[in-house]
């Protein structure tokens, strides 16, 4: 049989690999899966043959499912086949039971349709249990209103905003998406277990009514907020820049490099500070009714994190760059502000004018207003605005950007641990261009995230937010604009501007935390 990976019309940027007669069937739909002790129930609904002004192009001839341990099948041969079902619908009904043959193993299954003539769909949404959401950026197309477009699983659905009239967030069609079903507010111990969870309307309470220890310097951990298992995918087709985002790894070019912690293990949750850090005994801390720290090294912010305990650390670019294409699936726009809220962009002076954090407690998981008030998005408080976010990860060194997304080397870097000088970074290049300090008008896009290169634009072009450089040294990254910058700030504001060892009043650290397992 010939094997094709269909392009368009939901797929997920495969490749035609034919070499047999004519044409694949269309995907399979309404897929289900369900587990109940070892047996796995599937159900689906076969093709329909594909034709045309009266034409038949494709006759479909069955559907293959195949199982495989670890995961997704890459073809109809990588795994074990579980059935080849030759009568279309016959599993639309009653479910196709399948016995796991151990419970040491997570099995991932697949669909493989097929035409008479014996030519193989490929396409990655027949995988079950996986849900592919998906947006393309017309890198042409400067209003950022209109150049985001819609794919895959939410083609139809209606984007996320803040009503600044209402004080509600709307969240269009985005409140059952797992990525925010499953956000879950909570205090996290020093171990990296879960103590229990918030109230997410109002922080000060646990999830039961009782109150909550947000405000306690002597607690042995933090509030943090949970962000489930999130894979993405980038690819670029001529000028457009096409993100997916999925809840499974459903080809080798999904990367959960975010969910990654320190000893290599892939965690179905991570943590990342609900409030930005505070120093208190020399540890860097997520509570409530405290002063942001500011004027610190990027040493000795690190050195204030890892006190905290194994797994704990700064602020770090996967994290930031997970919650960035977050932001921009669900608002479909590159203007955080316009849709989210400005937060606290202006008045700033001096470390005394930064937010005491905690004033957000009970304005939920997304609030923002078109003043300037703060923020609050995916369960943090400023997570733009109101001070720099220094994170570890990327380094400009003389004009070449430096990545890396993981503590160890699965994201083909080199180096082990984080370092100030991007030594065993993966070089993008990228060269940062135009006026510093001015707003981003041009990205480059790598399979490992979108990164800004030119900053010729307006607050109401392109990216609408800020990019500062200096090609002349070497600069590790800040984040998200502070209380001084005005409109620049938003969830693209960067900041390559500064050395190391800049000390400031608006630049400053958070944690985060990848449990050991």
């Amino acid at each position: 049989m010939a094997e094709v990976n269909l392009i368009g019309g939901g797929s997920t940027g495969g490749t035609v690999t034919t070499g047999g007669a004519g044409l694949p069937p269309s995907n399979c739909r309404n897929l289900e899966m369900k587990k109940e002790g070892t047996q796995v129930s599937l159900k689906w609904t076969d093709p329909q043959d594909t034709v045309i002004d009266g034409q038949y192009l494709c006759s479909w001839g069955g559907t293959m499912i195949v199982r495989k341990a670890g995961s997704y099948p890459a073809s109809s041969t990588d795994g074990t086949l579980i059935k080849d079902s030759k009568v279309r619908d016959a599993h639309f009904a009653e479910a196709l039971v399948d016995e796991l043959p151990d419970t040491e193993n997570e099995y991932f299954y697949r669909a493989f349709p097929y035409s008479v003539n014996g030519v193989v769909n490929l396409d990655t949404h027949n995988a079950f249990g996986a849900v592919i959401y998906g947006f393309y950026i017309d890198t042409l197309d400067p209003n950022p209103a209109t150049r985001v477009h819609y794919i895959e699983d939410n083609e139809y659905f209606k984007p996320a905003k803040m009503n600044f009239s209402t004080g509600l967030f709307d969240y269009g069609d985005w409140a059952d998406a797992w990525f925010i079903r499953n956000l879950r507010p909570c205090m996290l111990k020093n171990d990296g277990t879960v103590d229990y969870e918030l109230y997410e309307y109002n922080y000060a309470l646990k999830k039961d009514g009782e109150p909550s220890d947000i405000a306690n310097a002597s607690y042995n951990g933090n509030a943090m907020i949970g962000i489930p298992q999130v894979w993405l995918k980038y690819v670029k087709v001529g000028t457009r820049f096409y993100v997916y985002i999925a809840n499974k790894q459903v080809d080798s070019a999904f990367k959960a490099y975010a969910h990654i912690n320190n000893n290599g293990d892939l965690l179905d949750e991570i943590f990342l500070p609900i409030y930005e850090g505070s120093l208190i005994s020399g540890k860097l801390r997520s509570l409530s009714g405290q002063r942001p720290e500011s004027s610190t090294t990027s040493e000795a912010e690190r050195n204030a994190a890892v006190a905290n305990g194994e797994g704990w650390f700064t602020g770090v670019l996967a994290d930031w760059l997970l919650i960035q294409m977050l932001t921009v699936l669900i608002g479909r726009t590159t203007d955080s502000q316009g849709t989210f809220g400005n937060g606290h962009y202006s008045g700033g002076t001096q470390a005394s004018h930064l937010h005491t954090t905690g004033a957000l407690n009970t304005k939920g998981l997304f609030w923002g207003s078109s003043g300037n008030e703060g923020i609050k998005m995916f369960g943090q408080e400023n997570a733009t605005g109101d001070r720099w976010e220094r994170i570890a990860g990327w380094i400009n060194v003389s004009g070449t950007q430096k990545i890396k997304l993981t503590y160890g080397t699965e994201d083909g870097s080199t180096a082990t641990g984080y370092n100030e000088t991007g030594s065993g970074y993966i070089a993008i290049g990228a060269a940062p261009s135009g006026t510093s300090g001015g707003y981003i008008s041009k990205a480059a896009l790598t399979q490992w995230g979108i990164f800004p290169c030119e900053a010729s634009g307006s607050s109401s072009t392109f990216y609408c937010d800020g990019l500062w450089f200096n090609n002349g040294q070497t600069d590790y990254a800040l984040v998200g604009g502070d209380c001084s910058d005005g409109s620049l700030v938003g969830a693209f504001a960067s900041n390559l501007n500064d050395v190391p060892s800049q000390v400031d009043w608006p630049l400053g650290a958070s944690l985060s935390c990848k449990p050991l397992l």
